[in-house]
């Protein structure tokens, strides 16, 4: 025992931590335009655009978000999506959520046993309730969007959804 103790010991005593504190979430640029929007209207809420990350990096930065970990189904939202329940196999589920924005009608896709993909169609945005968009690329493509601001060292942006309001 006390042999393993001193090969556990050696082992990882000249391993030095690769990132300690929380400097790497709230010291960013990106961060401090997030909070800064956050404290001027704080129930307003987030989607993160084309990650599985973003969507919970909002929400340590204290952002009421749309899509990150459900731990349990929001089933009121999806079968508002999802009107004819097509797709209940797929969202009833703890599961890490994706979205991306299309022109395509709405359509939910399983990536794997715990996690899907919602290919959102931007005229649906309003049932999402959702006020600002995270997006790790430019959404020059949608006219609803307006980019308010953009991270070149993180390479995000974040767009106000033009006309959006709380459901």
């Amino acid at each position: 025992m006390v042999c393993m103790a001193a090969l556990i010991f050696t082992s990882g005593v000249g391993v030095n931590p690769i990132s300690s504190g929380t400097g790497d979430i709230f010291d960013r640029p990106i961060a401090r335009k997030i909070t800064e929007i956050i404290r001027k209207d704080e129930q307003a809420k987030w989607i993160a655009l084309d990650s599985l990350v973003n969507g919970q990096y909002l929400l340590s930065l204290g952002a009421k978000t749309f899509n990150s970990v459900h731990f349990l189904p929001d089933l009121n939202q999806w079968r508002e999506m999802d009107v004819i329940g097509e797709y209940t196999d797929v969202y009833n589920r703890y599961a890490h959520v994706k979205v991306s924005c299309t022109n395509e009608p709405i359509s939910f896709q399983l990536m794997s046993t715990d996690s899907f993909n919602i290919e959102l169609n931007t005229n649906d945005l309003e049932k999402t309730g959702v006020q600002y968009i995270l997006s790790p690329k430019q959404l020059i493509d949608y006219k609803n969007f307006n980019e308010i601001y953009f991270d070149p060292s993180s390479g995000l942006y974040i767009y106000s959804i033009v006309g959006g309001h709380r459901l």
